[in-house]
């Protein structure tokens, strides 16, 4: 008979501990039930501000286009520029709308921690971009006025050498102007001495 106390002791320990879990899982499931719920409406309001964005931008771009076509045709300008089709309009729109899809999913699926670690690390490699370019201008404006220079030493050996062509041109000039007036006299040992 003491074993059977014991044992039914043991099941009794066991269903108190049973009870005790049970109670504990069904606190747990109504803390999540009410955290889904929470996050469901959550994402219910992103997704209809979302939706009423959408509609919002289309209707404006639609009047800001129709604006354009307005003032084009009151000017008396042909829209010859390149103002879309209504076929290339609507495949515009499609992909408009495709791409936001996959942005509102992306997006409405992250963390906000998540999407604090994307978005600093989006602002920390837009930094390190921005001081990348700034490097490369000051490294291709160094290259400008090292070309600057070289052009410029260029055009002052051009010149040096332009000014010795025509000082030696001159030269030979006066040397034959010289010849010339010299070919015609003979010198001899008594026109020297006179």
């Amino acid at each position: 008979m003491q074993m059977n106390e014991k044992e039914i002791e043991h099941y009794n320990n066991e269903k108190v501990a049973s009870t005790e879990k049970i109670a504990r899982l069904d606190v747990k499931t109504l803390e999540l039930q009410t955290r889904l719920s929470k996050a469901q409406t959550a994402r219910a309001h992103r997704e209809e501000y979302s939706k009423f964005a959408d509609d919002l931008f289309k209707s404006r771009k639609f009047e800001i286009d129709a604006r354009k076509l307005n003032y084009d045709l009151n000017e008396g300008r042909q829209s010859t520029s390149n103002a879309p089709t209504p076929i290339e309009n609507d495949d515009k729109m499609e992909f408009d709308d495709t791409n936001n899809k996959i942005i509102r999913s992306v997006t409405l699926n992250i963390s906000r921690e998540k999407a604090k670690r994307i978005n600093s690390g989006l602002i920390d490699e837009i930094a390190e971009l921005e001081a990348r370019k700034e490097m490369y201008e000051r490294t291709w404006n160094q290259r400008k006025d090292n070309f600057q220079e070289i052009l410029e030493g260029l055009q002052r050996f051009r010149s040096q050498v332009l000014e010795e062509k025509m000082e030696q041109e001159r030269q030979e000039e006066m040397n034959e102007e010289d010849n010339e007036a010299n070919d015609g006299k003979f010198y001899s040992a008594f026109d020297i001495h006179e």
